[in-house]
C-alpha cells in the first residue's frame, strides 16, 4: 500500500483557486479541469487515487471558479471519508 500523506483542505483549496487548470492523472488516464483564460496558463498537475476521485476534484474546482469556497471544502471530504470508510 502506498504511504498517504495528509493533506491540509487549505491549502489544497488555495492551489486549486491559483490554477487555470488541474491536469488530472490515474493510471494511464488523465482529464483536465478548469478554464484556460490566459494565453499562458497555470497548471496543477495531481495524480489521484481513481477516476472517482478525479471527478470530485473537477467538482471541486468548477465550485470554486464559481466563488463558492464552501462547496469545494464540502466536495474534498467526498475523498477523505471515501478513504476512511475503506479503512
Amino acid at each position: 500500500m502506498p504511504y498517504e500523506t495528509p493533506v491540509d483542505l487549505g491549502n489544497f483549496v488555495a492551489a486549486l483557486r491559483q490554477a487555470d487548470l488541474v491536469d488530472l492523472k490515474w493510471g494511464e488516464r488523465g482529464m483536465l479541469c478548469g478554464n484556460p483564460l490566459s494565453g499562458n496558463p497555470k497548471v496543477l498537475t495531481l495524480i489521484v487515487a481513481d477516476e472517482a476521485d478525479a471527478w470530485i476534484i473537477n467538482r471541486a474546482k468548477e465550485a470554486i471558479s464559481q466563488g463558492d469556497e464552501e462547496a469545494a471544502f464540502a466536495i474534498l471530504a467526498e475523498i477523505t471519508d471515501e478513504h476512511r470508510a475503506e479503512h
